[in-house]
């Protein structure tokens, strides 16, 4: 899975708010790579990535189709899904959160409330922050590094990718409605 969580890491990353149906493909892939690994536990990886492939394209369809129930989903999975790895990542899942119930489900449910709320409110730079969180984290996850160092990994892709799609968004808005660039209602 090293191949495919880089390409789709990379591309959400640099493109997450640019093409809107990308971002939400890749929270559909993300959701798809989830569930076959830690609810089906599916053990060929053609079999982990074709569900993974069909979340993805669920997602796509899901933004294209009814994009404002597709914004709200993609908020709500992509802050759940960046909540958990944060979590985990700085270890609090074992200490802080220790005795509490269900603590996955609770800190998927809380981020995803935030991300959901945060695409709502603030459509632009959530999309940029959360893409950018959703493709640092495939990265890392994927880099042959653990603790500090693949936390400051993350930390430096996260703001290359907020700086980067910032500064097209920027372009974007000085060059007008495209069918690109999240205005004209067709890929965004």
């Amino acid at each position: 899975m090293f191949l495919p969580r880089l390409i789709v890491g990379a591309a959400l990353l640099i493109f997450g708010r640019k093409v809107f149906w990308l971002f939400v493909a890749g929270v559909g892939f993300l959701a798809g790579l989830y569930l076959s690994t830690q609810t089906i536990q599916l053990e060929s990886g053609w079999a982990v990535l074709g569900v993974a492939v069909a979340g993805g394209l669920l997602g796509a369809l899901l933004a294209l189709v009814l994009q404002s129930v597709g914004v709200g989903l993609a908020g709500f999975l992509g802050g759940g899904y960046v909540a958990m790895t944060l979590v985990e990542s700085l270890g609090w899942g074992q200490s802080l959160l220790a005795d509490l119930p269900y603590r996955s489900w609770v800190v998927f449910i809380l981020g995803g409330i935030l991300g959901a709320v945060l695409m709502g409110a603030l459509f632009d730079w959530a999309l940029i922050i959360l893409s950018s969180g959703m493709g640092a984290t495939l990265i890392t996850q994927v880099a042959p590094v653990q603790g500090v160092e693949q936390g400051l990994i993350f930390v430096v892709l996260l703001a290359v990718g907020i700086v980067v799609q910032a500064v097209l968004m920027r372009r974007d808005r000085s060059e007008g409605p495209s069918l690109f660039n999240g205005r004209s209602g067709l890929f965004g």
